[in-house]
């Protein structure tokens, strides 16, 4: 089934089908941007990985990657 996520100050919130998840920005370990995929590393040394085809445009992702950033920066003073 395909993965939905969604970011906001608190973290990140993940749906398959009928179970969902959060997760805080405080256990994320980095954020990684490659050339076609950001990924989101879990401090328990799990991932996400959102491709290049989740964003409707080259501008969506970097704003969302910006915002991901910034709330990451929030959370790790």
């Amino acid at each position: 089934e395909v993965r939905t996520l969604s970011f906001d100050k608190n973290g990140l919130r993940t749906k398959i089908g009928k179970k969902s998840g959060n997760v805080s920005w405080q256990e994320i370990e980095s954020i990684t941007d490659s050339e076609s995929t950001i990924v989101i590393s879990r401090k328990n040394l799990n991932a996400f990985l959102v491709p290049q085809r989740a964003f409707q445009s080259d501008q969506e992702r970097a704003s969302v990657l910006s915002a991901i950033r910034a709330w990451m920066d929030l959370t790790n003073k």
